[in-house]
């Protein structure tokens, strides 16, 4: 990665260097005469300095290159119904990077730059995710890719429920709607992907306890298949 740099900004025991003769000599025949060098591979340099004088003196500098980036892999719903919101994240622990994301087939709704992204698919075919992290100084990860895939239901497959989920934004109750006869699970995230309730499925939630905020509320039936997913604000 040829990004590092070296800065002579002084030499000690002198003031004014500008009439200083530099000479810098590094990895793969790299030479250079200059004070301030910019865009060099890792490696060992060696920097020789002569002043008016003729007097010289030198230095040794190393250059190391910053561990890789190493991106986890995206996580949520691999398939997807109409109209409907899904919330993806890459499990990496907490940093300073940046993340880049990309869509291809559908919409971000909320969370680019982080690790925890709502998007709404908007295709009948295969739609896919990617994302970039940018660490803190400045050095790519590999790109990360996702696909899903657009859900088709035959007459003979299960049908996927119309829900109501309201009223948002709530004070404390929210009730569900349409799946009274279905076993799941529900789960309710902050905006960074974080699970904070996990429960059975029911017909209303207790949300007094949940501090102030958006929250994603995922439902799955009991083999695990998402059914529905949607954003609630909690007052």
């Amino acid at each position: 990665m040829l990004n590092g740099e070296i800065k002579i900004r002084e030499v000690t025991g002198f003031g004014d260097i500008s009439s200083f003769y530099f000479y810098t000599t590094g990895p793969g025949g790299y030479t250079s005469p200059f004070r301030f060098m910019e865009n060099l591979a890792a490696g060992s340099y060696h920097i020789n300095v002569t002043d008016s004088l003729g007097c010289t003196g030198d230095q040794d500098i190393i250059l190391m290159q910053p561990p890789k980036v190493e991106t986890a892999d995206i996580e949520g719903s691999e398939t997807f119904y109409e109209d409907t919101n899904y919330i993806y994240t890459v499990n990496d622990q907490p940093s300073g990077s940046i993340y880049n994301w990309s869509i291809d087939g559908g919409e971000i709704w909320s969370g680019q730059g982080t690790t925890s992204l709502e998007v709404e698919w908007r295709t009948y075919g295969t739609g896919t995710l990617k994302v970039v992290e940018v660490d803190e100084n400045g050095c790519l990860g590999d790109t990360v890719s996702f696909e899903a895939s657009f859900l088709y239901v035959s007459n003979q497959d299960f049908e996927a429920p119309s829900v109501r989920i309201y009223p948002v934004p709530t004070y404390d109750i929210l009730y569900i709607r349409g799946l009274e006869n279905i076993k799941g699970n529900i789960e309710i995230f902050t905006i960074l992907g974080q699970m904070v309730r996990q429960q059975d499925l029911q017909g209303s939630l207790n949300l007094e306890s949940l501090e102030k905020g958006v929250y994603y509320l995922r439902i799955r039936d009991q083999q695990g298949n998402e059914i529905d997913t949607r954003r609630i604000v909690k007052k």
